[in-house]
């Protein structure tokens, strides 16, 4: 399907990945895509959220979502679709950030070149401060010999 598609291997992967959990598990969403009343982008946010709710609870937020993928933008829905999740949810967002704390992780990946990759999951706030701090730094090296770009 990648060589068909031109598309690399993880990309087909993931599509045929969220394709069999649209005509399996979740036909509601797969027929409000199908008839264009939401986007690619709209169904595979309802299928991030409902993945992180317990299988009970699945279908009855796909119903509650589904009506607000038609109305908004992906982004707006974004928003809105996390809000609705927390009352799905049967543990609380303390909880469960208390365990997901306990899996952080970092991981360093050398590559050729002498270049690297630096992997790491940490808190959202805790990782927004490095992020910031080395955004700093970069900008303070911006000068007219600096030809990179912070993009």
């Amino acid at each position: 399907m990648a060589c068909a598609l031109r598309i690399p291997a993880g990309t087909a992967s993931g599509l045929l990945q969220e394709s069999r959990v649209l005509v399996e598990s979740r036909p509601q969403t797969l027929d409000a895509l199908r008839t264009g009343d939401i986007s690619l982008r709209h169904a595979r946010r309802v299928l991030d959220q409902l993945d992180s709710v317990p299988p009970p609870a699945r279908a009855e937020l796909e119903a509650v979502l589904l009506p607000h993928a038609r109305r908004l933008t992906p982004a707006q829905f974004d928003g809105k679709a996390r809000k609705l999740r927390e009352r799905f949810h049967p543990d609380s967002i303390t909880g469960r950030r208390t365990k997901c704390l306990a899996d952080r992780k970092v991981m360093f990946f050398p590559d050729k070149d002498g270049m690297a990759t630096l992997w790491l999951r940490a808190a959202g706030d805790d990782l927004h401060g490095i992020y910031t701090r080395v955004t700093d730094a970069a900008i303070s090296l911006q000068g007219p010999d600096e030809p990179r770009t912070l993009s």
